[in-house]
């Protein structure tokens, strides 16, 4: 028995896949491009056009943190006072 080549590929109609028969929901009418998406594409923008853009955005920075970066924030933590859950109203500032 013959294999039939799909209709794109010359074959008959009946080989053709299928449409899809499930209607999105009218709520994915009203997504938005993600927000940092757009963004990027901004700063894309200002560095064609010469603009020097620093990135602060979320990854791995391209310097490690200076050795005394790293000893200043292994001191905190080792001290007990600032484990916890951030309380709900702030903290006073010291």
């Amino acid at each position: 028995m013959k294999k039939q080549q799909p209709a794109e590929l010359g074959g008959s109609e009946e080989t053709k896949p299928a449409k899809p028969t499930v209607t999105p929901a009218r709520r994915v009418e009203n997504v938005e491009e993600y927000y940092f998406s757009v963004k990027l594409k901004e700063v894309a923008r200002m560095n064609e056009s010469g603009t020097r853009v620093i990135n602060l955005g979320i990854g791995s920075p391209d310097l490690p943190p200076s050795a005394e970066t790293v000893q200043v924030l292994c001191q905190a933590a080792a001290r007990p006072d600032t484990h916890g859950y951030q309380p709900y109203v702030g903290t006073v500032a010291k």
